[in-house]
């Protein structure tokens, strides 16, 4: 699992380029669980499988979003 600070730096970095609210969650078989980010997001109806056990959830579709995942490698 990457380091939280990590993730809270894409987080931040995706909402600064795209007004996008979204965050962190580690999958466990069909359970999205809640890492870091934006807990107030009532709906959100984008999720995006990062790794196995790493997804992302966001209230919009993110342009380009593979590139912020350079700083995982």
């Amino acid at each position: 699992m990457p380091d939280i600070k990590i993730l809270n730096d894409i987080i931040q970095e995706i909402y600064a380029e795209q007004q996008v609210r979204c965050y962190f969650c580690q999958i466990i078989g069909k359970r999205w669980s809640f890492l870091t980010g934006d807990n107030d997001i009532l709906a959100a109806p984008v999720k995006y499988i990062i790794t196995p056990f790493l997804g992302l959830i966001a209230d919009k579709e993110i342009t380009d979003l593979a590139r912020y995942f350079d700083q995982l490698r």
